[in-house]
């Protein structure tokens, strides 16, 4: 009978120590679930899953800086500006376009009145006119030797011709040839210093200020247009005289025998002097 209370005895002891192995195991278990978990490396997730979207943090627009009234004003101003600017160049447009060559009763006209002119001239406004053209003449002579150019060199012999034959004209005393002769050496001296003439977009007629009879080197076409491509309106005979009062680039517009206005290139005529006993 002694033996049994110490059977008892170590079967509590075990119960007790198997209490107590549960206690233990039960905790462990609690601090496990209630321990904080790392937070997640977004550049490590990032690498391993490139094709995830990851949230970025929004990047601040900046405010919209004010316009001041100031510069309302310049912008409205400058739009203006350009509207005028536009409308200046459409009404530029509007004329060129409605400008049309004078008739050949126009171009008659002016012929006849710069010829009654000159006919008024006298002996000082003759000598007058021949010294001013020459002056012209030596200072247009030393610019193109240093500026030699085919036409232009052609245009200034047909000018020396010309104020050759207002001198000769004057010593006859005929001071009406002389001064016209000398307003045309003049007009052709003006139109060789005139550099517009040869910008390639120079769409401007510049008029003679008087007008130039010419006659033709050899047979050569007039065109409606001044260029190569233009109308053929009718060819010219050698040695036929007409008259040209404008010209653009190095085309002259005449007026034919027939009474046609076109153009010519200057390189197929050469100056009418006749002969006088």
């Amino acid at each position: 009978m002694s033996s049994l209370p110490r059977n008892v005895e170590s079967l509590q002891n075990v119960k007790q120590s198997r209490l107590a192995a549960i206690v233990i195991l039960v905790s462990f278990v609690l601090g496990a679930c209630v321990q904080p978990q790392p937070k997640p490396d977004l550049a490590a997730q990032t690498t391993a899953n490139p094709s995830q979207p990851t949230e970025l943090e929004p990047i601040p627009i900046p405010e919209k800086l004010p316009c001041t009234k100031q510069c309302e004003a310049e912008i409205n101003r400058l739009k203006k500006q350009l509207k005028e600017k536009a409308d200046l160049l459409r009404s530029y447009q509007a004329q060129l376009k409605d400008q049309k060559p004078p008739n050949s009763e126009n171009v008659s006209e002016a012929t006849q009145a710069q010829t009654k002119l000159h006919r008024l001239a006298s002996q000082p406004s003759a000598a007058s006119k021949i010294a001013e053209v020459e002056a012209e003449t030596e200072n247009l002579k030393q610019s193109l030797l240093i500026n030699a150019d085919r036409s232009d060199q052609r245009l200034f012999n047909h000018s020396q011709q010309l104020i050759n034959a207002a001198s000769q004209a004057y010593q006859k005393q005929d001071y009406a040839a002389s001064m016209n002769f000398a307003t045309q050496s003049q007009a052709i001296i003006e139109m060789i210093k005139n550099t517009a003439r040869k910008l390639t977009a120079q769409s401007t007629i510049f008029p003679f200020k008087t007008p130039i009879i010419v006659l033709v080197q050899k047979n050569s076409p007039i065109f409606a247009e001044p260029a190569n491509t233009a109308a053929l309106l009718e060819k010219l005979q050698k040695d036929t005289t007409f008259t040209t009062n404008a010209y653009l680039a190095n085309w002259l517009r005449v007026q034919t025998p027939s009474g046609q206005i076109g153009w010519i290139d200057s390189m197929y005529t050469q100056i009418n002097i006749p002969n006088s006993n």
